[in-house]
């Protein structure tokens, strides 16, 4: 009969306390990490959703601000304060609404803009003393626009999240901005195609700084509808451009007609840049532009208005062109020298070159023109008339 043996455990199927302790604190470590990694992984694909959104929101905002600054060009013509000027706006709010939604986000196939609280207008102007850009919104006339995009939930309309609910949050709070407007012009140079619109007149800067102020003489309107310039009022007043009034001395023989290009202009060359603009080949002349950011230009004087280029005047009625504005001129007839100092924009609204002196009249009227040719740059926005180039984004 065999004895009762006593046989030994194997070393390695002993298990001490601390063993049973260190396995125990293992498993509530991994417990600990895997949460702390879904909790990463939550972070890291919510994140990703969220800068995403910021992105396409960031575009439904820049296309939609763009839209409306587009708008603003028609705004321009109107005198500010009026049911013209309203109407424009409305237009720019409807434009920005309707470019954000066509511009999806993150589970919404488009971005939704509240008209009034997302679209918001205001006016930027250059502040020579501080050499800044100065933005007051709210305040005309027109020519900026800050449009805002969002998912948040003081909108209903927050940001879903996926797996951010491990750390506690359900959703986010997203907000992009853009502002876009009309860069204030200081000269023209070739826009790669087409004509510069500027006309080849000169008119002296008192006479037209003193329609900021003026009320009267205000017999013609701009008949946005038709296209054409009627008689009536409009709240724009208007300027004796030729023989450019009183109490203006303009030398004889000339009577503020200069020469944009070539210094020996003909005829045919006043009529083909009233009708057309200038072209590249008028711009050589000056050395490919025509930027008065660099100081005064000084322009020589051509024969003067004739009843020869009364048909062209006529043609371009109520359509948009740049003069320049002299502050010294001397000298007569085509040894004329104006010095000019800045454009404005104009509209022609009435000619009568025939007949004698006191009968003949150049009348326009100021309006901004924007146009590709214009060179951007800061210059003072209350001038009537600034001139601007085309909408861009400027934040």
């Amino acid at each position: 009969m065999l004895e009762n043996q006593t046989h030994p455990v194997p070393a390695r199927q002993q298990r001490s306390p601390g063993a049973r302790q260190r396995r125990g604190s293992i498993i509530v470590l991994s417990a600990c990490l895997i949460v702390a990694i879904f909790a990463f992984t939550a972070f890291t694909v919510d994140l990703g959703l969220i800068v995403l959104v910021k992105q396409e929101l960031q575009t439904a905002a820049d296309a939609s601000a763009l839209a409306a600054a587009q708008e603003l060009i028609e705004m321009q013509g109107h005198a500010p304060g009026t049911p013209a000027e309203q109407q424009a706006l409305n237009v720019a709010r409807t434009a920005a609404v309707d470019v954000a939604a066509a511009n999806p986000n993150a589970y919404r196939t488009s971005t939704f803009l509240d008209p009034m609280a997302d679209v918001e207008f205001g006016n930027r102007t250059w502040n020579p003393t501080t050499q800044q850009w100065v933005t007051t919104w709210g305040s005309g006339p027109y020519n900026v626009v800050r449009t805002t995009a969002r998912r948040t939930s003081a909108t209903g309309n927050p940001l879903p999240l996926s797996f951010a609910l491990v750390i506690g949050h359900q959703d986010a709070d997203v907000t992009e901005q853009a502002v876009a407007g009309l860069m204030t012009g200081v000269g023209f140079a070739s826009g790669g195609g087409g004509h510069g619109p500027i006309l080849p007149f000169a008119v002296d800067i008192d006479s037209w700084m003193a329609l900021e102020a003026a009320t009267e003489p205000d017999n013609w309107r701009w008949d946005e509808a038709t296209g054409t310039i009627e008689p009536g009022s409009d709240g724009i007043p208007e300027l004796l451009m030729y023989p450019n009034g009183p109490d203006v001395t303009l030398p004889s023989g000339n009577r503020g007609t200069i020469n944009i290009g070539n210094p020996n202009n003909s005829t045919a060359d006043l009529r083909r840049q009233i009708r057309d603009g200038i072209t590249t080949g008028d711009l050589a002349f000056h050395g490919g532009s025509i930027d008065f950011s660099n100081g005064p230009i000084d322009f020589t004087g051509d024969p003067g208005l004739s009843a020869a280029i009364k048909s062209d005047l006529q043609a371009i009625i109520g359509e948009p062109r740049a003069v320049v504005l002299f502050t010294a001129v001397s000298g007569t007839g085509a040894n004329a020298v104006y010095t000019c100092v800045r454009f404005v924009g104009v509209r022609v609204c009435y000619v009568h070159l025939t007949g004698p002196m006191s009968l003949k009249r150049v009348i326009v009227q100021p309006t901004a023109l924007i146009d590709d040719w214009i060179i951007p740059g800061p210059t003072d926005t209350t001038v009537p008339g600034t001139i601007y180039s085309a909408p861009r984004l400027l934040q």
